[in-house]
């Protein structure tokens, strides 16, 4: 009897110290995943955009564009209030994020003065309002493409005195049980932007991709994947 107490405390003493371990390493994994998210809401909120986006607002009233003006910054209060609320939620809506990634390119156009051109095919078997996926996911990987691609492409031929033209391409196709976002740009490609990058005196280093690699890391590999 007293032997069978024994290993009956000694089972308990081994099974509750599991139980405490298991419970401190799901509590310190869903900090990680907490952090990693507000991470990605600073950094699409990041001062370089706002700072940007109301430096475009003055210019066009300096030119005198008050349609122009008023139209911006419509879209870019639009764009605030969605970021927003999709921030305190851990999933939204295919159509909640495809109409914030349609406002932030079309704030990005109109800021390089609508000089690329911008296509979004769906997938019409996508059940846009109730299939959804985590927040902020996509936004950083499209900066990217904006930034470093086009942007870079768009100096480079003024510096050549070339003709400019610039493309941007999302696609978004249902694949089994998961959905699929292609961004595909006609920019100067990863290899030359990274150089121009390091060139650069100052230079604006996106967080974005970083921050969302590290929060698909948490959330699994299994349902979330990148490739380049």
């Amino acid at each position: 009897v007293i032997c069978f107490l024994l290993l009956v405390t000694v089972f308990y003493l081994v099974y509750n110290r599991y139980k405490q371990k298991r419970e401190k390493e799901k509590h310190n994994l869903l900090l990680r995943l907490k952090d990693s998210e507000i991470k990605a809401l600073q950094s699409q909120m990041n001062p370089h955009f706002v700072f940007n986006t109301l430096n475009s607002v003055l210019e066009f009233i300096r030119r005198s564009e008050k349609d122009e003006a008023i139209k911006y910054l419509t879209k870019f209060s639009k764009l605030m209030r969605t970021l927003l609320e999709s921030s305190s939620q851990k999933l939204i809506s295919l159509s909640h994020e495809l109409e914030f990634l349609k406002l932030y390119v079309d704030l990005e156009n109109l800021r390089f003065g609508n000089s690329f051109h911008f296509e979004l095919e769906v997938d019409k078997e996508l059940d846009l309002h109730n299939t959804e996926m985590p927040t902020l996911i996509i936004q950083p990987f499209v900066e990217n493409a904006i930034l470093h691609g086009l942007q870079n492409k768009k100096i480079l031929c003024e510096e050549k005195r070339e003709p400019f033209e610039a493309k941007l391409r999302i696609d978004v196709v249902k694949q089994g049980n998961f959905v699929k976002w292609t961004i595909q740009d006609n920019g100067i490609g990863r290899k030359q932007a990274a150089e121009i990058k390091k060139n650069k005196a100052f230079s604006h280093h996106s967080i974005g991709v970083r921050v969302t690699q590290e929060r698909l890391d948490l959330l699994g590999h299994e349902q979330y994947k990148i490739d380049f």
